[in-house]
């Protein structure tokens, strides 16, 4: 490929203030990525039969606000 350089090469003209940038959205974008993760899990979970069940959406909400 003609052109072609490692991103790192890219990389090494950016200020301070652009990598500081660019590592906080790769912080963001990780997030994301883990938060995806956990539902995944979670689905995976309940599908299993694991999950707790309410009998009401009164119980739900109660035990959504406990923390509260």
């Amino acid at each position: 490929m003609a052109g072609h350089r490692p991103f790192s090469d890219l990389m090494k003209d950016w200020s301070p203030e652009r990598r500081a940038r660019n590592e906080a959205h790769k912080a963001k974008l990780e997030a994301e990525l883990m938060g995806r993760a956990a539902t995944r899990d979670a689905i995976e979970e309940l599908e299993a039969g694991k999950g707790v069940r309410f009998t009401s959406v009164e119980a739900l909400m109660s035990d959504l606000h406990d923390d509260d």
